[in-house]
């Protein structure tokens, strides 16, 4: 049976990489919508995040329609800024579907329903 649980989260943009639920990544943020995302996550007690991979990978600043349905609810472990950037580890909790953006700048935000397998 499938249960699904809404959570308001930031969001980053992948682009060619998939974070699966379980899986412990690094990545380096440049983009800086994303970076404030990242930031904002890493200052909210849950450090959580929203992880959607890009449909195409051409754009330099994608917005909600250039971005996958489903992505994973990520837990951000760790973070050290950069002059530009920041490096961070992910670790992906749960797949989620967007729901609606509620916010597209300074940073994306998403309504998404946590998609649980029991």
């Amino acid at each position: 049976m499938l249960e699904m649980n809404q959570t308001v989260l930031p969001v980053i943009p992948l682009v060619g990489t998939v974070l699966y639920p379980g899986l412990i990544l690094p990545l380096s943020i440049g983009r800086p919508r994303s970076v404030k995302a990242c930031m904002a996550a890493w200052e909210a007690p849950e450090k959580m995040i929203a992880i959607f991979t890009q449909r195409q990978s051409e754009s330099a600043d994608p917005g909600p329609a250039d971005l996958c349905d489903v992505g994973v609810r990520a837990l951000v472990r760790s973070l050290t800024a950069r002059e530009h950037s920041l490096e961070v580890v992910v670790q992906g909790i749960d797949r989620v579907r967007s729901v609606e953006f509620c916010q597209v700048d300074p940073f994306m935000i998403t309504r998404a329903d946590s998609l649980l397998f029991p």
